[in-house]
């Protein structure tokens, strides 16, 4: 069986485990090195999920986003083109996407981690 991770806040402790249904699995020690299963759940529906991971920043190649390019009538780069996501880019599932307002051009683009 496939675990299914998650980050979540229990009241004002941050916490992560498996989804088992509508409840979380507790674990306790690092996510990432070699994490150890609690005995407690809690309901899925008294927790807040946050982002899986809360990386410092995300580098990327816009050269990945070729259909944006498309859209954007964009010609393809001589070079590859970095994108860098700072951490104030981030949204926690349930988040609200909001338009930054004065930007002429503007692209809105969603990534998903499960």
């Amino acid at each position: 069986m496939q675990l299914q991770w998650v980050r979540f806040l229990e009241g004002d402790t941050v916490r992560f485990g498996t989804l088992e249904g509508e409840r979380v699995r507790t674990w306790h020690g690092n996510m990432f090195e070699y994490p150890v299963q609690g005995d407690r759940t809690v309901a899925l529906a008294d927790v807040r999920l946050l982002m899986p991971v809360q990386p410092s920043k995300v580098i990327a190649l816009w050269n990945n986003f070729k259909a944006l390019g498309e859209k954007l009538n964009l010609a393809a780069p001589p070079e590859p083109l970095y994108l860098v996501k700072t951490p104030n880019s981030y949204l926690d599932p349930g988040g609200t996407i909001r338009h930054p307002g004065a930007a002429p051009r503007w692209c809105s683009k969603a990534n998903w981690a499960s």
